[in-house]
């Protein structure tokens, strides 16, 4: 039973850990001019992960905001929290299979 409670408690952290890094990151965006009903296509919460000396792929215990533009929708760009801040910045973009250019890189 106590453990059924922390596993809980664990779920509600990080749902709302990310929920966080998603309100941010849609505020940072609104900030620069977008509007979220009107620019945004897709936002959502990604794991950080890397690759072990064993091959294997680690959670870092970071996520990274994943955002889809309307005028771009094959177009992917991730931000996360610079490090020990609460500051967002945008850590790359990637083109999903077009030669679509990407207008948002910052």
């Amino acid at each position: 039973m106590v453990g059924l409670l922390i596993y809980g408690f664990q779920l509600f952290t990080l749902d709302k850990e990310k929920s966080k890094l998603k309100n941010d990151t849609i505020s940072y965006l609104e900030n620069k001019g977008y509007d979220e009903e009107t620019d945004i296509k897709e936002i959502y919460i990604v794991a950080i992960v890397e690759l072990s000396k064993d091959n294997e792929l680690i959670h870092t215990g970071d996520y990274q905001a994943v955002v889809h533009f309307e005028d771009e929708p094959k177009n992917a760009y991730f931000y996360t929290y610079k490090n020990n801040t609460k500051e967002i910045i945008q850590i790359d973009s990637v083109n999903e299979g077009t030669n679509q250019s990407l207008n948002h890189k910052e």
